[in-house]
């Protein structure tokens, strides 16, 4: 998990979150946070051929005389470390990646957590997963059929894309854009008098398989 999302101020204000959205509604919020919804190996290729055609270029064009044998080989290694080495830079993904297809990743990857989870299997189904993807920079909430029944949809889908957006400023920030969905769901799904803690509370830090 990339240092600095998930840090303590951060810990605290995801679990603050999850007890105001509870202890206010009949809502069981769950918390995932991945370091990537996918592998995104496509990035590290194309840094890697990059590479290794600027480094031909460069034995090609110099004027110090490079061997044939060091013309096959050079490139071919510095192409495959400098490739290697892009996998530690979390940008790279996002800058080398469409938008487009890393919603499609990230949606994906946020309703098959939803089942993982359990949040489907309320008694009320009035579970929502809060997923975030750190490397994407974009987050989900997934909502179980007594949610989506019960909420505004124009309402609910704003503050959603306030989640998204605070992702980019971290996980705090995140925290905090996720606990103001507290109100609409009091006010859409009040607590019940046999109310319980259906899921734990617990912030499920996943990686990528």
């Amino acid at each position: 998990m990339p240092a600095g999302f998930l840090d303590d101020a951060a810990r605290n204000a995801f679990r603050d979150a999850i007890r105001t959205i509870e202890g206010g509604s009949s809502a069981e919020a769950v918390v995932a946070v991945r370091r990537q919804s996918a592998s995104w190996a496509h990035a590290h290729v194309a840094t890697g051929a990059v590479a290794g055609v600027a480094a031909l270029a460069y034995m090609l064009y110099s004027e110090h005389p490079f061997s044939i044998a060091a013309t096959l080989v050079d490139p071919v290694v510095v192409g495959g470390l400098i490739g290697l080495l892009s996998t530690q830079v979390l940008a790279l993904k996002r800058w080398l990646t469409p938008r487009k297809a890393r919603r499609a990743a990230v949606r994906t990857a946020a309703r098959a957590a939803f089942y993982e989870r359990g949040v489907r299997r309320t008694r009320a189904r009035t579970g929502l997963l809060l997923y975030v993807s750190i490397v994407e920079r974009m987050a989900e909430v997934v909502i179980d059929d007594g949610v989506d029944d019960a909420t505004p949809a124009v309402e609910w889908a704003r503050a959603v894309d306030e989640i998204d957006r605070a992702v980019a400023r971290g996980g705090a920030a995140t925290a905090r854009a996720f606990a103001a969905l507290a109100p609409a769901l009091a006010a859409a799904l009040p607590v019940g008098d046999d109310d319980i803690n259906e899921l734990p509370d617990d912030i499920h830090e996943e990686e990528p398989a």
